[in-house]
């Protein structure tokens, strides 16, 4: 049998009952791709949230989880990875080397944990870089 869990963040007394219902409603609304290693994170928690219109939900702090370590290149980087799918169309429209937009991409998932290749990771990454400039 497989588990399924949700990581809340260790947030003070007062916001466990909402890190409690983001949880349990991301743990009844996310999709089987979502998890990893049965795991929903605080960002995918928000997400759920997000999508589905939950009054939990927190724009804001979900970007900065997401986005949060980028720098313009990589958030660039991972714009136009996201529009053109393929790291050598980014490439072209950014004026960059191919083997430049790849590294950029690896050093997004060195410091997301999100890879623009899994379709809920890209999800994410794209919602975050939209909420971003909304």
């Amino acid at each position: 049998a497989s588990w399924r869990g949700a990581m809340v963040p260790n947030d003070r007394i007062a916001d466990l009952p909402r890190s409690y219902r983001l949880a349990a409603h991301a743990l009844r609304r996310a999709p089987a791709h979502a998890y990893r290693q049965g795991l929903l994170d605080e960002a995918d928690l928000l997400l759920v949230a997000l999508l589905t219109g939950h009054p939990d939900t927190d724009r804001a702090r979900s970007t900065r989880l997401v986005l949060g370590g980028l720098d313009d290149h990589l958030l660039a980087s991972i714009d136009a990875h996201i529009a053109t799918g393929s790291a050598d169309a980014a490439a072209a429209r950014l004026g960059v080397h191919p083997q430049t937009l790849r590294h950029r991409l690896r050093r997004t998932r060195e410091l997301t944990g999100r890879d623009p290749r899994r379709p809920w990771d890209r999800l994410v990454l794209e919602v975050a870089l939209v909420a971003r400039s909304a």
